[in-house]
């Protein structure tokens, strides 16, 4: 690609009149212009040069989610970031986050995961871009203990588990 032409009177720097010059990032690299492939002081000639550029890896984030609702409805927050090289893995992969428990259910981590309904997520997975995950949990329905008494004589008439959601059977006996 030609960027441009320069004209200069013999002998002089064509340093300062030369083109700023770019390269456009990929999904793996990105440039610094660094110098021009020939010197380009005290022109005596006509001059064909080239820009040299450094290249680096790209550096992405990678996002951890964490639901911090105290309702069954999800509600998720960052929990950890990690800026990581193209192509690398994560290197400090965050602690196993908790979620608070509601009425019915207590939460049980099992896994990290890409989206909220993707796949499960490794930190050995390569980053090839900025990435967000998210904690999953297992809901493990919560149990009760429902005792009945008999107020009138302060008797203890019956006590049941029960699982959240879970009706009350209509014979209720006496223990004992």
């Amino acid at each position: 690609i030609e960027v441009g032409k320069i004209t200069v009177d013999y002998g002089t720097d064509a340093t300062s009149l030369a083109p700023i010059v770019t390269r456009d990032k990929t999904q793996s690299h990105e440039y610094t212009f660094v110098k021009w492939s020939k010197d380009i002081t005290n022109i005596s000639a006509h001059v064909e040069v080239d820009a040299m550029y450094s290249q680096a890896l790209r550096k992405y984030m990678v996002v951890y989610f964490n639901d911090v609702s105290d309702s069954d409805e999800s509600v998720y927050q960052e929990y950890y970031r990690e800026e990581v090289e193209y192509g690398g893995s994560v290197k400090n992969k965050p602690e196993n986050p908790l979620r608070k428990s509601t009425v019915g259910f207590d939460y049980e981590f099992s896994q990290w995961g890409k989206g909220v309904d993707d796949s499960k997520f490794s930190d050995e997975d390569n980053v090839l871009g900025d990435t967000e995950i998210y904690a999953k949990y297992d809901s493990l329905r919560r149990k009760y203990r429902v005792t009945f008494f008999d107020l009138s004589m302060y008797e203890l008439i019956s006590s049941v588990e029960l699982y959240y959601g879970e009706k009350i059977s209509s014979g209720i006996e006496r223990d004992g």
